[in-house]
């Protein structure tokens, strides 16, 4: 079973830039993946996704203003 967070780990992979939640919800929708009914539940799954791969080593946090968390690759 493919998962958000293996969805999200091939654009990351291939994709440069910050990774943030509306990023991470947006690459999920074009891909087709359900994420929830609702924005704040699209952006629930999205950290969780994005929090996995930082746990994989595929992403790395960086310091953003506002105290949000964004992501890049190592």
């Amino acid at each position: 079973m493919t998962t958000h967070a293996d969805v999200l780990a091939r654009a990351v992979t291939t994709l440069d830039g910050p990774w943030d939640t509306t990023r991470a919800v947006a690459v999920l929708r074009d891909a087709g993946v359900p994420v929830g009914a609702g924005d704040r539940a699209a952006d629930k799954q999205a950290r969780k996704a994005l929090r996995e791969l930082r746990d994989r080593g595929l992403l790395v946090v960086v310091p953003s203003p506002g105290g949000t968390v964004v992501y890049r690759r190592p």
